[in-house]
């Protein structure tokens, strides 16, 4: 009896392991869809990909995305992503590059590592279509990171010398804040050189292997703590300067993967810092993409650094919609703020 009683549990736990990787499936077939779409006048007519995306979500989040509280928010964070943009997509008058946003900030949230999911840790093939940078940035995005490497490696074998600069930025991403591997960059680096690139890049490739070869060793979680705070305490502007892009995504890599072995009472201050870093790296205007923060307010809000995430989340908010005519934050976002505001 006990042998038929474990059969039949292992049946039908293959049978939902089967439903659950048709419903990704089915969201990964659409999400290719969703990323043609956006681009073109077609985006009102993408009704039905929309729905189907909902329709093979709601068990995923049933199944993986309530598991805990880091999967719950990741879960809340991709359904408002895909609201807006649904709402975006229906909207008579239609921006391209604010849709484009929306959807690389849909893809994040949908493949992102938070607190309860390693950022190194490879994911099953996710179809994407678009030019070399486009298909590197999704293919790290949800996680293909073989497949994003073996698209570095062709486009410096041909290489465009208009684009090089943003490749050379994400294969940094890639090797420093993904694989905290800076041993492994210096090497493909150092190959590189005997290319005899262009200049400034022989000389930039230099500079780089200098400041890669002397990192700091970060041995014990305090010292990541103190960095972190040196870079946001003397902040001028947004962005980091260039001299300091190397070190900070190396720093902002070293953190995630501390977020995985952090007392639970120190995670609001480790999302914090990476939030705040973040914000200092990469900025997609008419977006509102940064995922630590979000997971800080919508986990850790009433904390200590609660306050301190959402100052700094308001801060992404007004940079990205403010332009020329001022500031104009859009209806969708400001039902967010309300959301994410931490309560006394």
């Amino acid at each position: 009896m006990t042998k038929i009683i474990l059969f039949s549990a292992l049946i039908i736990s293959t049978s939902f392991a089967s439903d659950i990787s048709k419903n990704m499936t089915n969201i990964y077939k659409n999400m290719l869809k969703l990323q043609k779409a956006v681009r073109e006048t077609k985006c009102p007519d993408s009704k039905e990909i929309f729905s189907s995306i909902n329709k093979n979500i709601t068990p995923l989040g049933k199944h993986f995305f309530t598991q805990n509280q880091g999967y719950s928010v990741a879960y809340k964070n991709f359904k408002r992503n895909l609201k807006t943009l649904e709402e975006s997509c229906q909207m008579k008058v239609q921006d391209t590059s604010y849709r484009k946003n929306l959807y690389l900030g849909l893809v994040k949230s949908c493949f992102h590592c938070h607190s309860s999911d390693r950022m190194d840790r490879e994911l099953p093939p996710f179809p994407i279509q678009g030019d070399t940078k486009e298909k590197i940035e999704l293919y790290m995005m949800s996680r293909n990171y073989k497949q994003a490497e073996i698209q570095i490696d062709k486009f410096f074998k041909n290489i465009d010398y208009k684009k090089i600069g943003e490749l050379f930025e994400l294969e940094q991403n890639l090797f420093l804040k993904v694989h905290n591997d800076p041993e492994k960059l210096v090497s493909r680096y150092k190959k590189r050189l005997k290319t005899k690139l262009k200049d400034p890049w022989n000389w930039r490739l230099q500079t780089w292997i200098f400041e890669l070869e002397n990192l700091p060793q970060y041995d014990k979680p305090q010292t990541l703590f103190v960095d972190a705070q040196l870079f946001i305490k003397k902040r001028i502007g947004l962005f980091v300067s260039d001299s300091e892009r190397i070190r900070l995504k190396y720093l902002l890599g070293r953190l995630h993967h501390y977020l995985h072995e952090a007392p639970k009472k120190e995670i609001p201050e480790v999302l914090y810092y990476l939030g705040s870093l973040e914000n200092r790296l990469e900025h997609n205007f008419y977006s509102v993409d940064n995922l630590y923060l979000m997971e800080c307010l919508g986990t850790h809000g009433k904390s200590k650094f609660g306050k301190k995430c959402f100052d700094e989340f308001m801060s992404q908010i007004n940079f990205s919609f403010t332009g020329s005519s001022g500031t104009k934050i859009p209806k969708g976002v400001k039902e967010l703020i309300k959301e994410l505001t931490p309560t006394p």
